[in-house]
């Protein structure tokens, strides 16, 4: 166990009680630390179960109500009053809504994490399946092992900041059902051309033109018309894959990272029985994210489809929907010591000339509502940088305040800068570490596959106020995967009921309650700390008797049963918040031709003050601050950019004209794309 004796006392001096403002002066600025090693995230656990299990284990520091910044620390006791009047967030990408599954937890400490999971035999205790926001009613049980050292309790000054309000995006009810969206007449006929003359379709444009409504849309009624058996939905990504519900284009086919000719694939293929199926059964595969696939793999799978089914039909009679954005990153170079060929676009593959009938290009931007940030993302997208493009840019530079305290995305070039932020940024909050320790159904050799084919991590780690994002779409709960949010207290399901019965409305005084609450659980002794005294008697008397019950509650609760993370979620800029205890979802991947498929169960939550470039590629953000002193290849700064919806959320540093470059070949092909009047 981590730190002292279970009532907190050990080592620790005689304090005198203090008064309730001498815990809510201002506190200092927090400067970021050194970045630590990257958080520990060794994806075992002990495969034999201890008697007790427990999801995540805990560290406790100190702190009750501090917070953090993104590159700069901000003033750390402003947040409570920043917790107002938040800007709308939206996410064009949306993933199906998946109910949550049987959960078995296994013992973990602090900065340790150790053997493996025991797939299958664990997946055996359930929690409850019904939303667990502040308005429902929950139930399910678990474990948890902890520590609990004192935490005092620290000021809380309420400041107001100056706001800069995001341009609203008009969608077209995204989040409800794919009947319900109307769209415009080139989406609706690309959606003819695939639907009525079933042709085979690339169709492109810029960020924002409603690429990924048409595939949604396509995806429902390809369903409807040949069954789910007929269709494979596939990407050149696992991110990509499972933002629309599918797989890797390389999984799905069976090819693997594709090396070896395309006779060579099809003697390898032909064995495989399962694989075979699921190649005949196919009647239409879409490919998303396909400006990221090599032209000579398209041309082995070209041959593949007419091999083993046995048709000399362009790609083997299969209908192909492919999208992308060629102006986004270019395929990635694989080395084939057999044929020592360099990558290229797939629109210079011999197959795209004999496979796709139309090249449509979507002019119609619809995520970002601000003129001028469309101009400047299609000046970037071709390369063109003139003197105007670049004062408006470097104007990006200037800080952006958000009053509910939640900061922006910061975008990096390199994986190595993403986890340096990201780990400073945890570290910097006091407190307790919270890990989290997903469960894997699959096999071991597969488990690698989980972790690139989804955003979910097989460990996530969290402390109080550690900014989060949403991986999952919740429809109901106004939640949509990129939805932003901040952790603000660890508690169990059952302690979450009792929360609801005593505390009608989440606000601060129910914040600062619920974080003494949690010091708590499963600690009969905590009522002899003197630290965990005078922070109770530091509340107003008017508060005491709630607070002394729910107390009274968390003491009684078992170590073993888990805590986890109560979010508050920003839902739009009209101050309206969604609280919710966040917990373990079903991230399902299917396997192609086999009967069942892989799954991870985990918190839907990542940390996200950083992400790569790369990994942001087809994703909408919110608040977004990018870094691009480290651009590296064509592609990336528009890629970066256009994940923005508007100016007033977007940051740019360290901007270099010069890093500014568009593809040459790709600038000649999207000249001539059809524009569909």
């Amino acid at each position: 166990m981590l730190g002292g004796g279970n009532d907190g006392t050990r080592g620790k001096p005689v304090l005198r009680q203090k008064t309730l403002n001498s815990f809510f002066i201002a506190a200092k600025k927090t400067e970021a630390r050194v970045p630590p090693s990257a958080v520990a995230t060794n994806a075992s656990l002990p495969p034999k179960v201890t008697k007790s299990d427990s999801l995540c284990s805990i560290s406790r520091k100190s702190a009750l109500f501090d917070s953090q910044g993104s590159f700069d620390e901000s003033d750390l006791d402003s947040e409570l009053k920043k917790l107002i009047n938040p800007p709308k967030l939206n996410n064009l990408k949306k993933g199906p809504v998946l109910k949550r599954a049987p959960l078995q937890k296994s013992e973990s400490f602090l900065g340790t994490s150790q053997g493996e999971w025991d797939v299958g035999s664990q997946m055996t205790s359930s929690l409850s399946s019904s939303t667990s926001s502040f308005s429902s009613e929950d139930g399910g049980t678990g474990s948890l092992k902890r520590s609990l050292p004192p935490r005092p309790l620290q000021g809380l000054k309420l400041n107001a900041s100056k706001r800069i309000r995001p341009l609203t995006r008009k969608l077209s009810n995204v989040g409800k059902a794919e009947a319900t969206i109307s769209l415009t007449e080139e989406q609706q006929t690309v959606l003819d051309l695939v639907l009525k003359r079933r042709a085979s379709v690339f169709y492109t444009g810029c960020a924002g033109t409603g690429k990924s409504i048409i595939l949604r849309t396509l995806i429902a009624k390809l369903h409807g018309l040949y069954g789910k058996e007929a269709i494979a939905i596939t990407a050149s990504t696992g991110l990509a894959a499972a933002t629309i519900g599918g797989t890797t284009l390389h999984k799905w086919s069976g090819v693997g990272i594709g090396t070896g000719t395309g006779d060579q694939l099809v003697k390898r293929l032909e064995k495989q029985h399962n694989q075979l199926a699921v190649w005949r059964n196919t009647r239409v595969l879409i490919i998303d994210e396909v400006s990221m696939i090599d032209g000579h793999l398209l041309d082995k799978l070209e041959l593949v489809a007419r091999r083993l089914r046995k048709n000399e039909k362009p790609f083997g009679g299969i209908q192909l929907v492919l999208t992308g954005d060629f102006f986004q990153l270019p395929p990635v170079q694989k080395r084939d010591s057999q044929q020592g060929e360099m990558a290229v676009f797939c629109f210079e593959s011999e197959m795209w000339k004999t496979c796709i009938h139309r090249t449509i290009l979507l002019t119609k931007v619809f995520r970002q509502q601000d003129d001028e940030l469309v101009c400047m993302l299609n000046a970037i997208r071709f390369g063109e940088v003139t003197p105007q493009l670049t004062q408006t840019i470097r104007y990006l530079s200037r800080a952006v305040s958000y009053p509910d305290g939640i900061a922006p995305t910061e975008l990096y070039a390199t994986r190595r800068e993403v986890e340096s932020s990201n780990a400073r940024q945890l570290a910097s909050l006091p407190g307790e570490a919270y890990r989290f320790h997903a469960v894997d159904a699959a096999p071991k050799e597969y488990v690698t596959l989980l972790d690139s084919s989804l955003m979910v991590e097989k460990i996530v780690t969290l402390k109080v106020d550690a900014q989060v994002m949403m991986l999952k779409n919740k429809p109901e709960s106004e939640l949509f995967n990129g939805s932003l949010g901040k952790v603000l207290f660890f508690i169990t399901e059952r302690l979450e009921r009792v929360m609801k019965e005593f505390y009608r409305l989440v606000d601060d005084d129910v914040i600062l309650d619920m974080r003494i609450v949690s010091r708590a659980i499963g600690n009969p002794l905590i009522m002899e700390s003197l630290d965990f005294k005078q922070d109770l008697n530091s509340r107003p008397m008017s508060r005491l008797p709630a607070l002394e019950t729910m107390i009274n509650h968390a003491k009684k609760t078992s170590s073993k049963e888990p805590v986890y993370p109560y979010v508050r979620w920003s839902l739009d800029n009209n101050n309206r918040f969604h609280h919710e205890l966040m917990l373990p979802e079903r991230f399902p991947v299917d396997l192609p031709g086999a009967k069942t498929g892989l799954e991870r169960n985990q918190l839907p939550l990542m940390l996200c003050w950083a992400l790569s470039i790369h990994k942001a590629q087809g994703q909408t953000i919110q608040r977004l601050r990018v870094d691009l002193r480290n651009i590296f290849e064509a592609g990336q700064v528009y890629v970066a950019l256009s994940r923005a919806v508007s100016k007033d959320t977007l940051q740019v540093l360290n901007f270099n004209p010069k890093r500014i470059r568009a593809n040459e070949k790709v600038k000649e092909f999207y000249r001539n794309l059809e524009v569909l009047s």
